[in-house]
């Protein structure tokens, strides 16, 4: 495509439209000896008419204030053709809408590519006035070809061909390539910020995946000893949940019924002090030996304790005998789920784990034998 040249009247919008100048295009660069460079050809002619038409429409509707549609002319002719004086005045209209964002990035394109001086001095000047508004960001990657997007719109492919401007806030840069884990970074931008982030993609998806994982070969197959089983779906079977509640029922029971002989045993103890303390007082009043042997006093004349010793007697007699029938209780409960727990029978189904598993192997000269389970 042979390269875009404007006449005199080109010049920078803010300028341009003050000399009451017009964009046009020409159609080639003139060669500088005959036969140096081939004509363009005849796409290359259309489309430098389709820009021509473009400009001169932008700078129409910039003379007569209408900055909306000389921006949108501006911009199809960009499109278009990527040209310096094209990205200048663009960036004059888009200064005047207050879309600096869009501004800054055109007019660094013409700092990047102008061959004048001048130009990009002007360029650089009305970039600074940017900044005022928008921040600067560098965008590198580890992975040539990464497709780069900021927000979740896609900007290009790595590397990039200058900075992003972004306006300020929190924004979002993303690198991803296929076959590679995607990296992101969210940054906080403020006005007048210049900052460089280097997006460094993950390992390949395959890795990350667990292709990397450690493998040990397997053991001689072996016939397997399975004690229990069970389900391969993870569903109890009702055996198994009869098992389940017998245990559970079980061991809380018997949990009781042994604490209950415990509070028992300690009742009686309690009363057997206080029994010995009522005796202490009927030894000074009456016969001790007595009232030890029938559970009550039967003397003629009998001491004043001997109604509260029989009572007393009573109490702990009673107390040791509900805490031997509660240790009996609960000790069978005990036994009972404990013999429920290991010899309750399993039914055989196809398994994914076992609860006691003795499996005899063999590695090259070394032979041995693996027990597991789980419970």
């Amino acid at each position: 495509m042979s390269p875009l040249r404007l006449d005199s009247r080109s010049l920078p919008l803010h300028a341009a439209v003050a000399a009451g100048a017009v964009v046009a295009i020409l159609a080639a660069a003139a060669p500088a000896a005959a036969g140096e460079q081939a004509p363009p050809s005849a796409a290359d002619q259309a489309q430098i008419k389709d820009v021509a038409r473009l400009l001169d429409r932008a700078i129409e509707r910039f003379a007569a204030g209408d900055l909306e549609a000389a921006r949108a002319s501006f911009e199809a002719a960009w499109r278009l053709r990527k040209d310096v004086t094209i990205a200048s005045n663009l960036a004059d209209v888009e200064m005047k809408l207050a879309r600096y964002r869009d501004a800054a990035a055109h007019l660094s394109y013409c700092i990047r590519h102008s061959t004048d001086e001048g130009a990009r001095k002007e360029a650089e000047r009305r970039l600074e006035k940017c900044r005022q508004f928008v921040g600067s960001v560098t965008v590198t990657t580890d992975t040539p070809g990464a497709t780069v997007s900021v927000d979740g719109a896609s900007i290009g492919q790595a590397p990039l061909d200058g900075e992003l401007w972004l306006e300020p806030g929190a924004h979002t840069l993303k690198a991803q390539r296929q076959g590679r884990l995607p990296a992101e970074k969210t940054l906080e931008i403020r006005s007048g910020d210049d900052v460089r982030v280097e997006l460094k993609l993950g390992p390949s998806t395959a890795v990350a995946a667990g292709v990397t994982e450690k493998h040990v070969a397997p053991a001689t197959p072996r016939p397997q000893m399975v004690a229990s089983t069970r389900p391969s779906d993870g569903a109890a079977s009702p055996s198994e949940d009869l098992k389940f509640y017998s245990i559970v029922g079980g061991s809380t029971l018997g949990a009781a019924a042994l604490g209950l002989g415990l509070m028992w045993t300690l009742s009686a103890n309690s009363d057997e002090d206080s029994a010995h303390a009522l005796l202490a007082q009927v030894e000074a009043e009456g016969d001790p030996e007595l009232a030890k042997i029938h559970g009550s006093c039967t003397a003629a004349t009998p001491p004043a304790k001997c109604g509260d010793l029989k009572r007393t007697w009573d109490s702990i007699v009673r107390s040791r005998d509900l805490a031997t029938g509660a240790f009996i209780v609960g000790g069978v409960l005990v036994a009972g789920t404990a013999a429920v727990y290991f010899l309750w029978p399993e039914q055989q189904q196809p398994t994914n784990q076992s609860r006691l598993r003795l499996v005899p192997w063999s590695v090259g000269k070394a032979n041995g034998v693996q027990l597991s389970g789980s419970f």
